[in-house]
């Protein structure tokens, strides 16, 4: 029960971690198209 306990903050905490890596990966795009059309 603890193992598997464990594995469940593991799990949640590399999804969190993913789900910001996938937001920021998003403003950065979004933040590169700016600079393009202000250029």
């Amino acid at each position: 029960m603890v193992i598997h306990y464990g594995n469940c903050i593991l799990f949640f905490l590399t999804f969190k971690l993913l789900l910001v890596q996938k937001i920021t990966l998003g403003q950065d795009i979004r933040l590169s198209r700016v600079e393009l059309t202000a250029q």
